[in-house]
């Protein structure tokens, strides 16, 4: 029997892999707990609710926050994602 590993990757190591090549720009893939997933692609009907899911939040939540659609999020367990929604506290701009 042969002794097998899964190495996890870095968001950095992620990010290197796009740059040379080996992950093509566009390809539907996210990083997940330092895993590569493939992402099913969109189709008509999921495009259609998530653009009228954006439309309700967006009302919903007003000057609050803002809701985001498919826009990659890095968080620090070595996560690269693009999920279908995701709403964003605002910062302030006011810095005294």
């Amino acid at each position: 029997m042969v002794n097998t590993q899964i190495r996890s990757l870095t968001s950095t190591e992620y990010y290197q892999m796009i740059e040379s090549g080996i992950i093509r720009e566009g390809e539907r893939v996210e990083l997940i707990l330092g895993q590569i997933f493939t992402i099913a692609a969109k189709g008509t009907r999921h495009t259609v609710a998530t653009t009228r899911l954006i439309t309700e939040l967006s009302m919903l939540i007003q000057r609050r926050a803002v809701v985001r659609c498919q826009e990659p999020i890095t968080l620090p367990n070595n996560s690269e994602l693009e999920p279908d929604i995701g709403i964003v506290r605002l910062r302030s701009t006011n810095r005294n």
